[in-house]
């Protein structure tokens, strides 16, 4: 929903998203057929191993 500055309704706006979950390895797999190599999966900014359960996802890969 959207409102005016002073408050009064202006609209709705509907955005339908479609999701998917990947394990690392369809990540792997989907960055290296789009040419990236040296991929990395961590389970934060900090490095540490993926978990199941983990909120945070970090990939880094090099394109060329």
């Amino acid at each position: 929903e959207e409102y005016a500055p002073d408050g009064i309704f202006v609209r709705t706006s509907v955005h339908r998203l479609e999701l998917a979950y990947l394990y690392p390895a369809d990540i792997r797999r989907l960055l290296s057929q789009a040419g990236f190599r040296e991929v990395t999966i961590t389970g934060g900014f900090d490095g540490r191993e993926t978990w199941q359960d983990t909120d945070e996802l970090v990939v880094v890969g090099r394109s060329g």
